[in-house]
């Protein structure tokens, strides 16, 4: 069972996060990436999956035109 706010909770979501945008799924991305960004930010804050999942929350936000939360 993955625990909530677990690492491997957050590979899990940023894997499916981007399967979603290379189906251009831009709104379901950006929920997991999202959470993932969240789990990652307590867990590894200075990690660089942490900011990769940042600039891939990014583009799940301009692929919905939201350039300013982008």
């Amino acid at each position: 069972m993955v625990e909530p706010e677990s690492l491997e909770l957050a590979s899990e979501l940023v894997q499916g996060g981007d399967r979603l945008q290379k189906l251009e799924a831009w709104a379901e991305s950006e929920r997991m990436l999202s959470e993932a960004l969240s789990i990652r930010e307590i867990l590894m804050a200075d990690d660089w999956r942490t900011f990769n999942t940042s600039s891939m929350l990014g583009g799940s936000l301009t692929g919905q035109q939201k350039f300013d939360e982008a």
